[in-house]
């Protein structure tokens, strides 16, 4: 298994763009929320991608704790979101994660993917077909730095 994909999705937002990643880079995906960490397999995966939801501007604590496992193991890490608001304070989240995921020896990509996410009565379309079209270009050209 080259890539896999890690993820924490509440409402079902973040896992409709982790199961669209997974079909276009036909690997396995993992929910945070449904599995306990220890049983995921790190040993034959080069690529990693994390993805959480935003809550409150930020990216949920599994996925934040789950990052300390990739200590010591170089590997390529891409992040996804989806969120319901319109500020982009999550930037600055994602800038520290890439500073923290590099500081072990990892290479990340500066380029995430993020797209709304269906938020109470605002887009209640979202992840729409073409968010999911656009994570899947996102996966295939990623650059790691």
């Amino acid at each position: 298994m080259k890539n896999i994909i890690i993820y924490f999705s509440k409402t079902g937002n973040t896992e409709k763009i982790a199961k669209a990643l997974a079909q276009e880079l036909k690997c396995k995906e993992y929910n945070l929320k449904n599995i306990n960490p220890d049983e995921i397999d790190l040993s034959k995966v080069e690529n990693v991608f994390l993805g959480s939801g935003i809550y409150g501007g930020d990216f949920d604590v599994s996925v934040k704790n789950y990052i300390k496992r990739l200590k010591g193991k170089q590997f390529n890490v891409g992040f996804f979101v989806t969120r319901g608001g319109f500020l982009k304070i999550y930037e600055k989240t994602i800038q520290k994660l890439n500073l923290e995921v590099k500081s072990m020896k990892n290479k990340i990509s500066s380029n995430f993917f993020q797209c709304f996410g269906k938020s109470g009565i605002f887009h209640k379309k979202n992840p729409n077909p073409e968010d999911l079209n656009r994570a899947k270009e996102w996966a295939r050209n990623l650059k790691y730095e």
